[in-house]
């Protein structure tokens, strides 16, 4: 009977067993779980196994244009110049719920990026003026951290002259990207090779010329959010995909617990409950669309006056520095 009282030791499975195990593993945040667990489940378990597009042809990656198809009906090619793809997943590493007790140990989001190439990078580099942050340990190596994916999927296109104009986000397992200013969607799904479907048409009132577009997932819709490019008189326009109508409808709902993060590279959406700050119904902007220090935020149910993020310490620390408790942890 005391034998069988004994726990096992799930550290000393056999390598074999934790690589066979790792291979059936169906998504990025539950292997690195899996990886985190200890030392010899790192060790004995695969690297990564997921691709980085969902797309079975090179889509958007070596293709000078495309063609927009809306029932059998051309419009047209436009030239593209995508050079590759990088995925970018968002996640929030929050304390264990013993440390969750003390009041500073906020959690903190965190940018990965997956290169074309597989390679895999941690990096604020992003969202800061610095350059990618440099420590002598690892951070996601921690057994007691809690990993939170926020967003998946963001699709970041290098090429700079485009991204002036266009914006693309994936969304139920299709590209869609904004393909001039006047709002206009396509639509690419795995199944359609160089071939786009119109996803919306352009919108009845597309706004000043100068207006910048960005697309956006947030509990299961796609919003198009359309941005008075002058911080001193910011008028933000919300939309949603009407995907049978094919248009961009105006968006009346309130966001509620909602925190949309726009920028000119990729945007993502989560809830203030999960990123742990006071409300939600703002927009934090994330690079220099509108500010040098990169992070500013608004919010849409005050004045929708711009402010610095580093106003708002509350939302600000979920960027940087890291937060003390990781430090402490990992010197421990």
């Amino acid at each position: 009977m005391a034998a069988l009282k004994m726990k096992a030791d799930w550290s000393e499975l056999l390598t074999e067993l934790l690589n066979l195990i790792s291979q059936r593993i169906t998504t990025e945040i539950d292997l690195i779980r899996f990886r985190s667990v200890c030392s010899n489940w790192r060790s004995s378990s695969i690297r990564n196994h997921f691709h980085i597009s969902p797309f079975n042809v090179p889509l958007l990656q070596y293709i000078d244009s495309i063609i927009i198809n809306n029932n059998n009906n051309n419009y047209g090619t436009i030239p593209i110049s995508f050079y590759y793809l990088s995925k970018h997943s968002f996640y929030l590493i929050k304390p264990s719920q013993e440390q969750e007790q003390e009041q500073e140990n906020y959690p903190w989001l965190i940018r990965v990026t997956q290169s074309s190439c597989g390679n895999t990078e941690i990096s604020q580099s992003s969202f800061l003026s610095t350059d990618s942050f440099d420590y002598p340990f690892d951070i996601l190596d921690f057994n007691e951290l809690s990993i939170q994916l926020v967003a998946g999927d963001c699709f970041l296109l290098p090429d700079d002259d485009m991204l002036r104009y266009y914006n693309i986000r994936v969304f139920k397992g299709r590209v869609y990207a904004v393909i001039d200013k006047t709002g206009r969607t396509i639509t690419v799904g795995p199944e359609d090779d160089p071939k786009a479907q119109l996803a919306a048409e352009p919108l009845v009132d597309c706004g000043p010329e100068d207006n910048k577009k960005f697309l956006v997932e947030s509990e299961g819709e796609l919003l198009l959010v359309d941005i008075d490019p002058v911080p001193v008189d910011l008028k933000i326009r919300l939309f949603r995909l009407d995907e049978k109508e094919r248009k961009w409808v105006k968006f009346e709902k309130n966001l509620r617990d909602r925190v949309l993060f726009i920028g000119t590279k990729y945007s993502f959406s989560a809830s203030a409950s999960d990123l742990c700050v006071p409300k939600g119904n703002c927009i934090i902007f994330i690079d220099e669309i509108f500010s040098e220090d990169r992070l500013s935020i608004v919010h849409l149910d005050q004045d929708r006056q711009l402010w610095p993020l580093c106003n708002h310490p509350e939302y600000y620390d979920l960027f940087w520095p890291p937060p003390k408790w990781i430090i402490k942890s990992q010197l421990h």
